[in-house]
């Protein structure tokens, strides 16, 4: 048996720091379950090692070095998650295989087709699609005031779900419906939900994006349509909102906007809340005129927001509960910032 040596140890702990370094800061367990991204270690361990060996100055660092630190920012340097996916995109493809996997198969659970088609969306991502999301993601989109993973992980399923719709029309395989995907029985069937459920939370996270694109259209009238928006949706509203949209607004005036209005009428809500709107306007609208105001501005979102499917998605009645949605997901990370 060969005898380890000292650069044998090194090497060994070099590679821990490597792999500690992607697990516990650039790739938590929390935002990259080993569930769907299995593989993600060994990807980006090879991916490092290949960065480093092609470049010697790299490679003598890591040969020579024993700081534990100077690993870890080269680590960081390398597999940082901006370049790696300016530099190393099909690692990036390498990383959400099992994702990708796991929604192909999904969609396709009764049929022979899905390990073909499976194998097609990745070799469209790899061949080319991935360049194309490299150039158009924007990492200086901010949410939150934090630059998101999450957003590209939304943009790239996204995207196979798109490539996905392509290769059956191309094939003129008609996708599943609901009735026809098998049941999944037994200790597998939670996991599974959660899997899914995450996989449907990235295109909700696509979604919000395009209404939150929609609703920068009301430059002008956007105090007032967030305002009457989170009223229609039943959310409570804030004295900053309110004071954004009635900069002068009173302690009474307030007071009536700010009721809870669960279990009442739109008719009757606005018939409350109406002679706020005159009083901060100047005007002698009666209530229904807003009410009618809000329900154009509604279907206009609806419309911008159904041009994007290929299909209405949107109607009146699921447009409020996504918007609902939306406003107490935005609503909860500007709670989660502030603190």
């Amino acid at each position: 048996m060969k005898k380890a040596t000292d650069l044998d140890i090194k090497f060994d702990k070099n590679r821990s720091v490597v792999l500690y370094t992607i697990r516990h800061h650039l790739y938590p367990e929390e935002e990259f379950s080993l569930k769907l991204f299995p593989d993600l270690p060994s990807v980006l361990l090879n991916c490092f090692m290949e960065v480093i060996k092609s470049r010697e100055e790299l490679l003598e660092v890591y040969q020579k070095s024993g700081d534990k630190s100077k690993i870890e920012s080269l680590t960081r340097e390398i597999l940082v998650f901006k370049n790696l996916l300016e530099n190393h995109p099909k690692t990036v493809v390498l990383m959400y295989r099992t994702s990708v996997k796991k929604y192909i198969r999904y969609q396709h659970s009764n049929s022979d087709e899905w390990e073909d088609i499976f194998q097609e969306v990745i070799t469209r991502l790899i061949s080319g699609k991935i360049y194309r999301i490299k150039e158009k993601f924007d990492f200086t989109y901010k949410y939150d005031n934090l630059i998101k993973r999450s957003f590209f992980t939304s943009y790239f399923m996204v995207t196979v779900r798109n490539i996905y719709m392509d290769i059956l029309r191309e094939l003129k395989v008609r996708p599943l419906t609901a009735g026809e995907i098998q049941p999944i029985t037994g200790n597998d069937a939670l996991e599974t939900f959660k899997d899914e459920n995450m996989l449907n939370s990235l295109v909700i996270d696509e979604e919000f994006q395009k209404l939150q694109t929609v609703l920068t259209l009301y430059h002008r009238s956007r105090p007032k349509l967030d305002l009457c928006l989170k009223l229609k949706c039943r959310i409570p509203l804030t004295g900053e909102i309110i004071h954004r949209c009635f900069p002068a607004c009173s302690r009474e005036d307030v007071k009536i906007l700010v009721q809870d209005f669960k279990g009442v009428k739109d008719k009757k809500m606005f018939d409350m809340v109406a002679p706020v709107f005159n009083r901060h306007e100047g005007r002698e609208n009666k209530s229904d005129t807003i009410r009618k105001w809000v329900s154009v501005k509604m279907d206009e979102i609806t419309s911008h927001l159904n041009r994007t499917h290929r299909c209405k998605v949107y109607t009146g009645k699921n447009l409020v509960d996504f918007m609902t949605l939306y406003y107490e997901h935005l609503d909860l990370n500007e709670i989660k910032s502030d603190r």
